[in-house]
């Protein structure tokens, strides 16, 4: 039987290889779909066919890779803008995407993780990135975002038209597979938190975390039990140190893999987020802890500034950022009133696959 589906080519190249997956699920739906990486990404990848992968060399060629191979696909989907790279060869890296911007620009599909790169505010050098960047992205055929949020202030500051704009999510409640289920909680019972991301301190407010659990009853501290669900190296065990000074930690030294993430992440009762502000998560820098409860059907607790317009109020609880009181409260709550950690059915059925891709096929008709 003949495959009438569109082609795209996904490309990723910010070393962002657990949305792959995701995204490839998505775009499924409504295109036959090849996926191209750096070589040194490929044993990153789990859940898609061997034989929907292509690589190249490294991510600095993964540009021209795509340039190279254009003319072969309905539609080129870029994971992850041009928003990272080493200094002396960002500009080259910006400069290519650029170039295929220009020759593919009708077919390309660009994800915008991170607004702040576009509208850099410092150096020359710096400045000139954020504008070529900007200028790329313009030229594309879609701008995709994590939430409504960052395409909204995006709109905003590039005075762009709301039909180059989409937001794609990051993770798929449908990935799972599983359907979401509300355990039997009592006053007696265990509760463990799962940690989003890699242990972090330039990124993540662990001191407040570490404060709060100090604040909170003996009994209530005692039936507390944390997971790290992201990668654990560098100064991690400082921290965890730390956190083990007040309840038990489970982790894995190193990467976590996609099968090590899904069955720990799916034995925890909630997820604990605790962001930095300063390094712009909310109005202009996505977060993979939305997509992370999403994934994994969990409440998430978070600081209020990363979900401005609340619109993952469905399944997160917020509290002041810095505010240990108001952390403690939260996770207090948590743990004595078991029907807190039960949420709504259906609060996650906007977030599937099926649902953004029926509207990014309408919104490409």
């Amino acid at each position: 039987m003949q495959n009438n589906k569109p082609n795209v080519l996904l490309v990723e190249s910010g070393g962002h290889y657990k949305v792959l997956p995701h995204l490839y699920l998505m775009l499924s739906k409504v295109f036959d779909v090849e996926v191209l990486l750096p070589k040194s990404g490929i044993s990153k990848v789990s859940f898609i066919p061997e034989c929907k992968l292509v690589s190249c060399l490294s991510m600095y060629f993964i540009f021209l890779s795509a340039l190279f191979r254009g003319r072969q696909y309905d539609y080129l989907y870029i994971a992850t803008a041009p928003q990272y790279g080493r200094s002396g060869i960002d500009f080259y890296y910006v400069l290519s995407f650029l170039i295929l911007v220009f020759f593919y620009g009708d077919k390309v599909i660009v994800h915008i993780r991170d607004n702040n790169k576009f509208f850099s505010s410092g150096s020359v050098y710096q400045n000139l990135l954020g504008y070529l960047r900007r200028k790329s992205v313009l030229d594309a055929r879609l701008i995709c975002f994590e939430s409504k949020t960052l395409l909204s202030n995006f709109k905003d500051m590039a005075s762009c038209d709301d039909s180059k704009l989409f937001v794609a999510y990051v993770y798929y409640s449908d990935f799972n597979f599983v359907d979401y289920v509300a355990f039997p909680y009592d006053s007696r019972s265990s509760i463990k938190i799962g940690l989003t991301g890699s242990i972090d301190s330039f990124r993540r407010d662990y001191d407040t975390l570490i404060h709060a659990l100090g604040l909170l009853k003996p009994e209530v501290v005692n039936r507390i039990s944390f997971a790290v669900l992201g990668e654990c190296s560098g100064q991690a065990m400082h921290v965890i140190n730390q956190i083990e000074k007040y309840c038990p930690v489970q982790y894995a030294p190193g990467y976590i893999s996609d099968d090590d993430f899904l069955d720990i992440g799916s034995s925890c009762d909630f997820l604990l987020s605790p962001l930095k502000s300063e390094l712009g998560y909310g109005l202009n820098k996505g977060t993979g802890a939305f997509g992370d409860a999403i994934f994994l059907k969990k409440n998430l607790l978070l600081p209020s500034f990363a979900d401005p317009y609340v619109e993952y109020s469905a399944f997160s609880s917020y509290y002041e950022e810095g505010d240990s009181d108001s952390l403690a409260k939260s996770i207090d709550l948590f743990v004595n009133s078991p029907s807190s950690l039960i949420l709504d059915d259906g609060c996650f059925d906007s977030f599937s696959s099926i649902s953004v891709s029926n509207e990014l096929a309408h919104k490409l008709s």
